[in-house]
């Protein structure tokens, strides 16, 4: 039945799609930080909201193409997304009866079940649901990336309003948690029967509250995102400061170690590809400026936040001796045996939606195989090439938060990224007069060269909206 979530986003939704339909790439990019929402309940599933919203926009678009019968234009990476919707539509269908019977870790009891009973394999619903959700996922990307260039900076602002509305629900989480007080609303928002929700008091403190999602390495995962594409703009445009240090702090509430350890690995590179100097002394007067700012408060929320002696605890207890307690065992044993099917399988995989490891590499690599994993981050890295000039900031917001799926978050339908692919490659023209030298080395080739040639100038307007 319907839920209260369901029914705003079912009028939001219907209401852009008959008045306002430009605007519904950027409802559904909103949509995608309800991660442990769901708009309708079928028994123990439920419907999450970026998926109602990815339904009415591939409406909008096959009326759009029934009505004008315009030409497509092309794209990059065309032919590794159907490659890859192939192989893992094809092996969700056909992998769990050809190795019909290998224990598995059943994604519908979880990790910490999985360690001590594995059920045979065998074609299940859960086959069917994750390849409805990736064709959706496919199909908005491809939406968005042929989609009719355009200046409205509705995504951007979109984006900004997620993040905005992700991090309050944070805070506020963090408040009723550490007053010890029932947080009613988060049944309302949290409300989806198909995933197994984190309850607020399973841990004490303020710190690891899971946003609007079920887990806190989700909601890490998702502020590593925003955290990493305002730093991004910063850098390349000097804007966002504000919004950056707000993400930092919503990800140290979040305490997600997979998080955390994404935006360590991902903030260097970050420095390299736009570095305050070039050697052998050029100097970068502007970049030097805003790399001090971003640091001199950084320094200071870290020292305030470990003088404090019950944060430093709670920050050290789930961070560095995390490798100690049952959780990590857990996730590690699943990791493992995640490596051991590939092995099983011949390469092959057991079939999107049938094992559930610890993270992203090792879900990819035992639901559809080292083939599938492959098309896959090739796809990614072919469909980055596509964001325009204005908005490489939000290319290195992806590179965050799939590094920060790697670490924790074993879903390839995970919402917030493919949102994030959305406003990647949605074409948009510049809207200021300045032509921006963005960052266009992705971050390997950054690690490789160890230097920049850009320029110094920057795209003004070119960053997400203040």
């Amino acid at each position: 039945m319907p839920t209260l979530l369901g029914i705003i986003f079912l009028f939001l939704g219907l209401y852009f799609f008959k008045k306002k339909p430009e605007k519904l790439s950027g409802l559904l990019i909103v949509s995608s930080i309800f991660g442990a929402g769901s708009v309708v309940n079928f028994g123990k599933r439920g419907l999450q909201p970026f998926y109602l919203i990815g339904i009415l926009l591939m409406a909008q678009r096959f009326l759009s193409w029934v009505q004008t019968s315009r030409t497509r234009r092309g794209f990059q990476g065309r032919l590794t997304m159907t490659l890859f919707a192939a192989v893992a539509i094809l092996g969700a269908i056909i992998l769990p009866h050809l190795f019909a019977g290998v224990p598995v870790y059943d994604p519908s009891q979880g990790i910490d079940a999985g360690l001590f009973v594995r059920p045979p394999l065998s074609f299940k619903f859960s086959n069917v649901v994750q390849s409805f959700f990736l064709i959706i996922d496919l199909a908005v990307v491809y939406i968005a990336v042929t989609a009719k260039e355009s200046s409205d900076r509705t995504l951007e602002q979109s984006f900004d309003l997620a993040f905005y509305l992700l991090v309050s629900y944070v805070f506020v989480q963090a408040v009723f948690k550490s007053a010890g007080v029932d947080f009613f609303v988060d049944k309302l928002i949290r409300n989806n029967p198909g995933y197994y929700v984190t309850d607020l008091d399973m841990t004490p403190g303020p710190l690891r509250v899971p946003g609007t999602f079920s887990e806190p390495s989700m909601a890490g995962a998702s502020l590593c995102m925003f955290a990493v594409g305002y730093l991004a703009d910063i850098l390349l445009n000097g804007r966002s400061y504000m919004k950056f240090f707000v993400s930092l702090m919503g990800t140290m509430i979040v305490l997600s170690s997979g998080s955390l350890a994404a935006m360590a690995l991902v903030v260097p590179c970050l420095l390299l590809a736009r570095p305050p100097y070039r050697l052998p002394w050029h100097l970068n007067l502007t970049v030097l400026k805003r790399v001090l700012i971003v640091l001199a408060p950084v320094v200071l929320v870290v020292l305030t936040v470990f003088g404090v002696p019950t944060i430093r605890e709670e920050i050290l207890h789930f961070t560095v001796d995390k490798g100690a307690s049952v959780s990590f065992v857990s996730r590690a044993a699943s990791d493992l045996y995640a490596l051991q099917l590939t092995g099983m399988t011949h390469g092959l995989g057991v079939g999107l939606g049938s094992n559930r490891p610890s993270s992203l590499l090792t879900m990819l690599l035992s639901n559809v195989g080292v083939v599938g994993s492959t098309l896959f981050f090739f796809m990614i890295a072919r469909l980055l090439k596509n964001t325009p000039m204005s908005k490489q900031w939000a290319r290195w917001s992806v590179v965050g938060v799939i590094l920060a799926m790697i670490f924790g978050v074993p879903d390839c339908t995970f919402p917030v990224m493919w949102a994030g692919l959305v406003l990647c490659v949605y074409p948009s023209r510049p809207s200021g007069d300045l032509a921006s030298k963005s960052i266009q080395a992705g971050p390997a080739l950054c690690l490789a060269s160890g230097h920049s040639d850009l320029g110094n100038s920057s795209l003004e307007n070119g960053g997400p909206a203040s």
